[in-house]
């Protein structure tokens, strides 16, 4: 089989629970997506065939009964109606996105008769040719026995190998496959890849689908065992996934054309909705979020742990390796942040002034959403759920595009978010994760004017260089972090020592880590000592001038590179002054405007730094690693500001919101 982003032709599975809400109206939402993502992959040239079911259910809405008819004949009489409906639907909403369907009804006898497949062989073969859409369902009205016994993901992998599919994509409304009934056992976690079709595997998939369709694990097993030999698995994708509007990329979706388009367009619509939702909704979506990264946080340290394998066999940096990695304890972290953003007071709704005119005019201004934004990062899963949360409770829908070291990781927590928001009676496309982690998504999503509001980039200075001076959209820059301590003459030397230590090796990789000392000379032997020997508990690689070197015979010459260097690691760079200006000057040439602190019992230097240094945060006598939302009592944060345009330090709620101005009149012209 082909890798699915090579694939040329391709069957889409969709069950009844997938393009029906629970009381068994359908859900014209979904199906629009549907047409619409099959339409952008039909446009770039790849051959889709869409098999689908809800026949009798559509039957059952436009027939107005109570209830799925028990018996055979009703079903039959009912799937008839529905057929009509369906395919009314499916070639209206495809015509609309410049696309044409043919429809297939056929039995499991088409397949069994050599004239019969030759037959509809050749059908599949001229509609591929003349450019339309197969669209396939059992003939429910006549065979019977698939009524009973049958399922359309048998009937999926059938189509696909005799049409020779490159993919076969099911959407369903379960994750996966789990180890257990994850409808009944809690402990249930999904296996996230399926090499081999085992008796093992066939033994554990064995729970019934939805009570609107008669899909499940086992059905999605017996399809797979048909098709062996041919497609090694079906490739499978939960319907929350497919209807992020993107195309189906690699695992989930292939990347057709237009698809961050179709990503935006989506966020945009729910942009609106969720507008109108109110704080309360926006909250209650808060906690369905914290509560499905809670009770699926196997499924979550599965997917990272594919995340870790991969970035080991590349050769990660163990430092870096430690942002990647998530463990019980961090998923709860994520968990709680999404709860305190969720206790946090509304920032939407909030009247800053107001005033009344001489003329009776009566006006306020007031904070509103940004509407769309999008978020570019790095290897940080946590950052997934952290900015998640926080444009939800600011009224905002997000657009994530992480990096690929942690595209697992990421795709399991967004799908999480997404499938809670929707709980919540929410727009999944509230949460979106671009899925391509290719630089021509991020470089697509920079040019989403109209459409996404603003670009938050969050990780390293490429990184963010990149986005700021290619983006057409407008961006809230994130600064990396060369953060600098300066110990000064009048400092107490072990707790210069001890904050040191903790701004470098308490998380190396973070960008509030430390990277940075600058020694006032007259110190400069007893403070470099002291320093070095807490820095070596851990390690931690010292470069010097050669003042350092003199003293620390281990210390490694710095060049001109180390001082503006960020270095993201154990490695730091130590330089000593003259004075306090000296350090001052030294920050305002090679500091990113991050954070920097200063060491000293003199309370004039003490001011004279916080005056004349010019960071988003400036400490006396702490550590730079507070840096951060949570510490500053803002929740959770999207990232660190280091430009003073709207936004400066660490990117809170209130950040994520503008202002408008109403204005009460009673009938005032001009």
């Amino acid at each position: 089989m082909k890798g699915i982003k090579d694939a040329q032709r391709i069957v889409v599975k969709v069950g009844t629970s997938t393009l029906t809400y629970d009381t068994g109206k359908v859900n014209l939402r979904r199906m629009d997506k549907l047409a619409q993502v099959i339409s952008d992959l039909r446009n770039s040239g790849i051959e889709v065939a869409l098999v689908t079911s809800a026949a009798i259910a559509v039957g059952v809405g436009k027939l107005g009964l109570p209830a799925r008819p028990k018996d055979i004949p009703s079903r039959q009489a009912v799937a008839t109606v529905g057929q009509c409906e369906l395919m009314f639907m499916y070639d209206k909403l495809f015509s609309e996105y410049g696309n044409t369907i043919g429809q297939l009804l056929i039995t499991r006898s088409d397949f069994e008769s050599d004239e019969r497949r030759a037959n509809l062989s050749n059908s599949f073969e001229k509609l591929f040719e003349f450019g339309a859409i197969p669209v396939i369902n059992e003939n429910d009205s006549i065979a019977v026995e698939e009524i009973v016994f049958g399922d359309n993901d048998t009937l999926s992998a059938m189509v696909a190998k005799l049409v020779n599919a490159d993919a076969l994509i099911i959407l369903s409304d379960i994750d996966g496959l789990y180890s257990g009934n994850p409808r009944e056992d809690e402990n249930a976690y999904l296996i996230p890849v399926v090499e081999e079709i085992s008796d093992e595997l066939m033994a554990i998939a064995d729970t019934k689908g939805s009570t609107r369709g008669t899909g499940g694990d086992r059905h999605r097993r017996d399809e797979r065992r048909s098709a062996r030999g041919y497609l090694q698995t079906a490739r499978r994708q939960t319907d929350r996934n497919l209807f992020q509007g993107e195309s189906l990329t690699e695992g989930a979706h292939i990347m057709g054309a237009g698809t961050v388009l179709s990503i935006a367009k989506g966020a945009k619509e729910a942009q609106r909705e969720l507008a109108r939702a109110g704080g309360a909704k926006r909250e209650a979506a808060l906690r369905e979020i914290s509560s499905a990264l809670r009770e699926n946080v196997q499924s979550i340290l599965e997917a990272n742990r594919a995340d870790i394998a991969a970035a080991r066999e590349n050769g990660m940096a163990e430092s870096m390796i430690d942002r990647l990695t998530l463990t019980a304890e961090r998923i709860e972290g994520m968990a709680k942040g999404v709860d305190d953003v969720a206790a946090m007071p509304d920032p939407v709704g909030r009247v800053l002034s107001g005033s009344t005119r001489p003329n009776g005019l009566r006006i306020e201004k007031v904070t509103v959403p940004l509407g769309v934004i999008g978020i570019i990062y790095e290897a940080r899963p946590n950052v997934t759920s952290d900015a998640a949360a926080l444009c939800l409770k600011a009224g905002n829908a997000v657009i994530l595009r992480g990096g690929k070291e942690a595209i697992n990781s990421n795709k399991a927590v967004a799908h999480l978010m997404r499938a809670a928001v929707e709980k919540a009676g929410l727009p999944a496309d509230t949460v979106n994760l671009i899925e391509d982690t290719s630089r021509e998504s991020a470089n697509e999503l920079m040019k989403m004017n109209g459409l996404v509001d603003v670009l938050i980039p969050r990780g390293g200075a490429g990184l963010i260089k990149s986005v700021v001076e290619n983006s057409t959209v407008p961006v809230i820059e994130t600064g990396s972090g060369n953060c600098h301590i300066y110990i000064d003459e009048f400092a107490d030397i072990d707790m210069a020592a001890n904050i040191v230590f903790n701004a470098k090796t308490s998380r190396p990789s973070v960008c509030n880590a430390c990277e940075s000392v600058l020694v006032h000379k007259a110190v400069a032997e007893e403070a470099i000592v002291a320093v070095a020997g807490r820095l070596k508990e851990k390690n931690v690689e010292i470069f010097g001038d050669e003042i350092v070197c003199s003293v620390l015979d281990f210390a490694k010459p710095a060049t001109e590179e180390d001082w503006g260097k960020e270095y993201l690691d154990y490695k730091i760079s130590i330089k000593t002054v003259d004075n306090i200006d000296e350090a001052i000057a030294h920050i305002a040439k090679y500091s990113t405007g991050h954070s920097e602190s200063i060491i000293t019992e003199n309370y004039l230097n003490a001011q004279k730094f916080l005056n004349e240094v010019d960071s988003a945060a400036v400490y006396v006598n702490a550590s730079t690693r507070f840096t951060d939302g949570g510490e500053f009592g803002f929740g959770a944060e999207i990232g660190i500001s280091t430009q003073k345009l709207h936004a400066r330090g660490p990117l809170g709620l209130n950040n994520l919101t503008s202002e408008k101005y109403v204005v009460y009149g009673s009938g005032q012209i001009r």
